[in-house]
């Protein structure tokens, strides 16, 4: 598949997603309803509480525990869809949620390179999608 044409797919995945879930969500869990793969991270001398709370702090899972290692999936890196959602919401089709608290989750982001995973995101376009509705129609 064409790098340009997967974007593309992408980015219209994550719109039709925030537009059906009819709720804010964050970036990381637009991530885990579009299916974009997870990955597995291996902690090593790390507690189970400390374990368990890097996987929630990624929206992931412990999958496995064996004394101080512990095998984690989490979503993607945010950083991979954060700039489709900016592309979105120069578009008009979604918007930054804000509200008390999100500047100081960003500042205070357990793991810094997921800052983007507590940006939620709203959708403010069209509420249906007129070229899908012809193609339904058709049928």
């Amino acid at each position: 598949m064409n790098v340009g044409a997967a974007v593309i797919a992408t980015r219209d995945q994550l719109a039709a997603e925030l537009r059906e879930a009819g709720r804010p969500l964050s970036t990381m869990q637009l991530a885990a309803r579009c299916g974009i793969p997870w990955h597995t991270v291996r902690l090593v001398d790390a507690s189970c509480s400390w374990a368990q709370a890097f996987a929630e702090h990624r929206y992931g899972a412990v999958l496995e525990c064996r004394g101080r290692v512990h095998t984690v999936a989490v979503p993607p890196l945010p950083g991979l869809i954060h700039p489709l959602l900016v592309d979105l919401e120069v578009a008009g089709i979604i918007t930054r949620v804000t509200g008390p608290g999100i500047d100081k989750q960003l500042e205070d982001a357990f793991v810094r390179q997921a800052n983007h995973a507590w940006v939620s995101w709203r959708y403010c376009g069209p509420r249906s999608d007129p070229e899908f509705d012809a193609v339904v129609a058709g049928f």
